[in-house]
């Protein structure tokens, strides 16, 4: 990582030294700029995917070192939910007698299925926090149903007055969002060989693939989620401080696009605001330089910090819809407006015969959250201007 961030760093120098050297690049200098830029481009998207798999890997580690491997004797000890439903994930129903039976019984839940153990949700949950990248920035609740949340939707206001005159009678209004539940899940399965291995950790290996699905479904509909069946993504209000870029033959942007962009939003809201975009915008945003030449896009000098764009951190996300005409391809605001709401419990259901000819057990993953933008004021966007 470090040997690429110093090659990112050295081309950067390398694209300045030319852009410096004289007024006009010479057709050598534009040849041998544009292969600079190239290789820093690939530069920096390996530099960005082995950040992401660090995350990724960290999670996964964090995992390993809180798990055990499974036993015959820890499976035989009845003293908490967690080890009844262990016993009940490896052995099936055949298990669940006397004291297994009534520790879990505590955690059944409509469909058949048991809650989770704390112990593995909240390894399931860091996976998630470390593979989706919205849930490190948004306001994340937990709920045991429809969450209510007041929100200003006229703002009242002060005014100076004259000695014995009266005060004016500006209110506040209140809308109101309401956070409800949405299912999502599916099956994981394991051959009947592997769960036979006493050796073979079906907690870290369960929480691994069910972690890692969960994240990828949640980051698609945190950022286009229509909301009806799912939750709203920030991709989907329509914003009514949206700037439109100019007509253009293909989808483009430039440095005053986003110094647009970015004083659109209330400076209430650019304290904390992050901007959020794809990849084929931010291979656009890349190449924009200032009056000065120096570029909008400043790369993180550490490993670890985040790419920035006129001095906030950067969202890159694969789930954002393709640049082109007329489509919005970014969102910049304060993601503490954006509120998950996760429903307690996340249950589990083990399904013998559903895929026995094939050697192997079934186990459904069942979760219900929500998300929403619960203030459209705290964000704002960009969209490409229309084809020319």
């Amino acid at each position: 990582m470090s040997k690429l961030i110093e090659k990112r760093a050295s081309l950067v120098a390398e694209m300045r030294n030319l852009l410096d050297g004289s007024e006009g690049l010479s057709a050598d200098d534009q040849t041998k700029l544009a292969q600079i830029e190239a290789s820093f481009e690939a530069t920096d998207k390996a530099i960005r995917a082995d950040e992401k798999l660090a995350k990724i890997e960290t999670g996964l580690q964090s995992i390993i070192e809180e798990s055990y491997v499974p036993s015959i004797e820890k499976e035989n000890n009845v003293d908490s939910y967690g080890d009844a439903f262990y016993a009940y994930a490896r052995q099936g129903l055949s298990a669940l007698t006397g004291d297994r039976l009534a520790a879990l019984q505590v955690g059944t839940d409509s469909e058949g299925g048991f809650i989770v153990p704390e112990s593995f949700e909240t390894k399931l949950v860091t996976l998630l926090q470390s593979a989706n990248p919205f849930r490190g920035l948004a306001n994340v609740i937990k709920t045991a149903s429809d969450r209510n949340i007041p929100v200003e939707s006229s703002v009242g206001t002060f005014a100076y007055v004259a000695e014995e005159a009266a005060y004016g009678n500006s209110d506040t209004a209140f809308a109101r969002v309401i956070l409800g539940s949405h299912k999502s899940g599916g099956i994981v399965k394991v051959s009947e060989e592997l769960l036979q291995d006493s050796f073979f950790n079906l907690e870290t290996y369960l929480a691994n693939v069910a972690g890692r699905r969960f994240a990828t479904l949640e980051e698609a509909s945190f950022c286009n989620g229509t909301g009806s069946a799912q939750p709203q993504g920030i991709y989907n209000p329509t914003y009514s401080n949206n700037v439109t870029g100019a007509v253009s033959a293909a989808a483009a942007v430039t440095g005053d696009d986003l110094i647009n962009t970015f004083h659109s939003l209330d400076r209430a809201y650019r304290t904390n605001a992050t901007w959020i975009m794809g990849d084929d915008m931010v291979k656009l945003v890349r190449k924009l330089v200032d009056s000065n030449g120096q570029y909008i896009w400043q790369p993180g000098l550490v490993a670890g910090a985040p790419d920035t764009v006129l001095g906030r951190p950067v969202i890159v996300s694969s789930a954002v819809t393709t640049a082109a005409p007329t489509v919005k391809s970014i969102v910049f605001g304060d993601l503490g407006y954006y509120t998950i709401a996760d429903r307690a419990g996340i249950s589990a259901q083990k399904l013998v015969e559903l895929y026995a000819a094939n050697g192997q057990v079934g186990y459904k993953f069942t979760a219900r959250n929500d998300a929403k933008v619960v203030l459209a004021d705290a964000f704002t966007s960009f969209t490409h201007g229309a084809a020319s």
